[in-house]
């Protein structure tokens, strides 16, 4: 892989934009057909200001294009009450007040779309951010919308084609770590009495390399170390190419009617490298019982989506207006997973380990980074080459095909001070899923008859909706709304030998097997009412107060009726679980400051869930017969709905300021704090501990400034985003419980931006300066009685880095 100094990579790239600006400033008599700085480098450090009733959190994309941002996801960790729970510099499924990428929905124009995973996440880093014009955040939806979103709705608008007349294009290169990637993006639009159109294309590279590390020690649930551990060092190269088109073409005809048509095409392309080696050693009878292995991992992930949409709507006499709508989208993943195994012939007297009775006080000489650092440094001698098919330990194969059909209609009638909205949906969701696991066996690579996964699902959904809205006066608007869905969900599974043989056990559950396939039907009708206050108490100063119901539907993993074995779980679903839901509210105000771009914004939120969704150990019985059957290790999990209701609430704020007060207009700061809490009786009767939901951090913040110099046409600025810890709660079976303490260090970011001839941009910015890191401790507890005295049987420390990234960019228009 060939490497570049950081010093020639950033000389090179200036010299590059900074003559192709003066080329293009030479070039005489070219009309600007755009508010060149407008579209290039306009200040927006504020949030907009909505007229909506519900609670609407507005960016537009110069919000976020100073930090020079790929993804929608590097542009959400600037916003209120956002976090990920990926790994280190990866920001791929956003968490909306923290309580899960599964309580998040995730539009595209107002609009649901299919993705690869089996658990309904969208993963935004896939959605370049040049493609956007704004983001949306809907804290409590309306009766028109989907009803999912316990946490809230992320709405992404893409470019269109009125914003303007003409072109912009971007220019850029990426640096992290000795590795250099492109990218680039065109986008031209036109518009006129009759018709409107607009195309952009963005092709980018990302790369990411991360230094893990992880030690694992070995309790007696009172508190004493056991003589055993393991510890591996794990470098991590993630490497992405994605392609991304977007268009739309709009007829304007008689009367006011309008004919739309939107696409979307998005293709990535991701290549990950774990290079793990791993030590483990434990006392037998006073001999040194130990090993040392090298296991490289290769992920290869291919994800293409499809979109096309038509919208047509039509005003009538007296203000009303009506609009039809169809579209259909399109998902294929493919992945595949290659793990090569190969033993290393490791010295463990070089770091003091000679029999067994020497790992006592090895582990108390040791904390866990030390301890993991005797091994590295005596471990250099090994490469991460290995014979790449003699050493094969097993290849994971997993392909998809999810795709939604959707069409809809509505009516609005409007009158003196108010108006009324029906409207009708459809939606029709198929997917096709399925995975295996190769191994070899006498040479030959041959497909595990035991360990597969294969299932198809018809998810049909048709939903009313009847929204009305009141100008009570002048200053007060009333909107109240109700929406029901109902929903008939089909999935047929294909099992596994092993588990067609349990079919008395799977039974006892629920689940009848006729042959190798279980066939499940499952109707549900939910109604959400919605209703929602805006109060202008003054000119500067809105109110809000909002109430809705919504829902979580269950992921497809968490629904496939069959038990998926594997070594380390074998989880069952449960296609009978219901959807979660959840009353919400929300209140608040939003006041204008006395300075343009000054907004001070306060929000509180709860939320009461149901049915929340979690796993929890079969039971002993049936345990026992799947121990029977299938293996006489087996410590079996099933999705189940948790009895016990929890509880969400919180308070957002967020503040943008220019310091005029200090004779600053050109400097401005902007900041966003999010306190979070949460409350649940864990599902798991062996452990009758409340608890906060899995991974919610307490807070989560940002804060930053930007300062514009203009007598040198050049602004600075920076960024900073931090999150609190969090537990990560995972069920090990009936009879364990598996916790982890996670937290996250803070990333800083900065830019600079330098304007040329009011039409040309160039920007360097910088992410990730002070090497955030991630730490996972995870213990296991065997007894709640273990959990409250935080005496596990086990211990393991995982914790993950990465490097600083620098991105420069030239943008101008044509």
């Amino acid at each position: 892989m060939r490497r570049l100094k950081q010093g020639s990579v950033l000389a090179s790239a200036v010299s590059i934009a900074l003559a192709t600006a003066a080329a293009n400033a030479a070039e005489p008599g070219k009309e600007d057909t755009l508010e060149f700085i407008e579209v290039l480098a306009k200040r927006v450090n504020a949030r907009e200001r909505t007229e909506l009733a519900e609670p609407v959190l507005t960016y537009s994309e110069e919000y976020f294009q100073r930090f020079e941002p790929l993804s929608v996801g590097e542009m959400m960790k600037r916003v209120p009450g956002v976090t990920f729970s990926d790994d280190v510099g990866e920001y791929a499924a956003p968490s909306l007040r923290g309580i899960g990428s599964e309580y998040t929905q995730i539009l595209i124009n107002g609009r649901r779309i299919s993705g690869s995973g089996n658990d309904n996440t969208v993963l935004v880093d896939r959605i370049p951010a040049e493609l956007v014009e704004r983001v949306e955040i809907i804290r409590s939806p309306t009766s028109d919308m989907d009803s999912q979103g316990i946490g809230g709705t992320l709405n992404i608008i893409l470019k269109e084609g009125a914003e303007f007349n003409g072109g912009i294009y971007r220019l850029g290169g990426y640096y992290i770590d000795g590795e250099t990637r492109p990218s680039a993006f065109v986008s031209y639009g036109h518009t006129n009495d009759a018709v409107q159109w607009g195309t952009s294309l963005n092709y980018q590279e990302r790369f990411n390399r991360k230094q893990v590390y992880s030690v694992e020690r070995v309790l007696d649930g009172e508190g004493n170390a056991e003589p055993e551990f393991k510890t591996t060092i794990e470098p991590d190269e993630r490497d992405t190419r994605d392609i991304a088109w977007t268009g739309d073409l709009a007829f304007k005809l008689d009367g006011g009617q309008e004919l739309q048509f939107n696409s979307l095409f998005v293709d990535t392309d991701r290549v990950e490298h774990e290079f793990e080696r791993a030590f483990e050693a434990e006392d037998d009878d006073g001999d040194l019982d130990s090993g040392a292995e090298q296991t490289n991992q290769t992920d290869a992930f291919r994800e293409r989506n499809w979109m096309l949409a038509a919208t047509f709507t039509a005003p009538t006499d007296g203000g009303n207006s009506w609009e039809v709508s169809a579209s259909y989208d399109r998902t294929e993943g493919e992945a595949k997973e290659t793990n090569y195994l190969v033993d290393m012939d490791f010295d463990f007297a070089s770091v003091g380990l000679n029999t067994g009775d020497d790992i006592l006080p090895f582990l108390s000489s040791f904390n866990d980074p030390q301890l993991n650092e005797q091994f590295r440094a005596n471990s250099t001698q090994f490469g991460h080459e290995i014979d790449v098919f003699d050493n094969i330990d097993s290849i994971e194969n997993e392909d998809s095909e999810d795709s939604e059909a959707k069409a809809g209609g509505k009516f609005k009638w409007k009158f003196t001070a108010a108006t009324l909205s029906v409207g009708l949906d459809y939606v029709l969701k198929k997917r096709d899923y399925s995975f295996n696991v190769q191994e070899i066996d006498d040479g030959q690579l041959v497909t595990l008859d035991d360990l597969f996964s294969i299932f198809n699902v018809d998810d049909e959904r048709i939903a009313g909706f009847v929204q009305w809205g009141l100008d009570v006066t002048d200053s007060t608007k009333v909107e109240l709304g109700v929406r029901g869905e109902q929903t008939n969900l089909e999935i047929t599974s294909t099992v596994a030998g092993p588990v067609a043989d349990a079919a008395a056990a799977l039974s006892s559950l629920g689940l009848n097997v006729q042959g190798n396939q279980i066939a499940v039907d499952n109707d549900y009708f939910e109604l959400n009412p919605t209703a929602h206050i805006r109060w202008d108490a003054t000119d500067s100063l809105q109110l809000r107060l909002s109430a809705a119901r919504t829902v979580r539907r269950p992921s497809f993993d968490e629904l496939n009726p069959t038990l998926l074995l594997d070594e380390d779980e074998s989880v069952l679903g449960n296609p009978t679980l219901d959807q979660e839901t959840a009353l919400g509210l929300d209140g608040g105000f939003d006041l204008r400051l006395n300075a343009e771009d000054a907004v001070l914004g306060v929000n509180a939120f709860y939320r009461r869930i149901e049915n929340k969704i979690e796993l929890n150990g079969v039971g002993d019985a049936v345990n026992a017969i799947f121990q029977e059957q299938i293996d006489d290790e087996i410590e079996a999990t099933q999705y189940v709905n948790n009895p016990n209701k929890g509880t969400i609430y919180g308070i957002e704020f967020d503040l943008s300021y220019p310091l005029e007060v200090i004779g600053a207009p050109n400097f401005h700061v902007f900041a966003n704090y999010t306190y979070v809490h949460s409350e649940i009786r864990d599902a798991n009767s062996n452990f009758p501990v409340d608890r906060r939901f899995s991974m919610q951090p307490d807070y989560i913040y940002n804060v930053g400034f930007d300062h514009l110099i203009e007598g040198w046409a050049l602004t600075w600025g920076s960024s900073y985003q931090k999150r609190g810890a969090a537990e990560e709660w995972v069920d090990s079976g009936a009879a364990t419980k598996e916790v982890a303490d996670v937290t996250f260090e803070g990333n800083l970011e900065v830019f600079l931006e330098k304007t040329f001839a009011e039409r040309y941009v160039v920007r360097v910015a910088a992410q990730n300066l002070l090497d955030a890191k991630r730490k996972d401790v995870t213990r296991i507890y065997e007894s709640a009685a273990q959990y409250n005295a935080r005496t596990p049987v086990s211990s393991e420390i995982d914790q993950e880095e990465s490097d600083p990234w620098i991105i420069l960019t030239f943008r101008s228009t044509f």
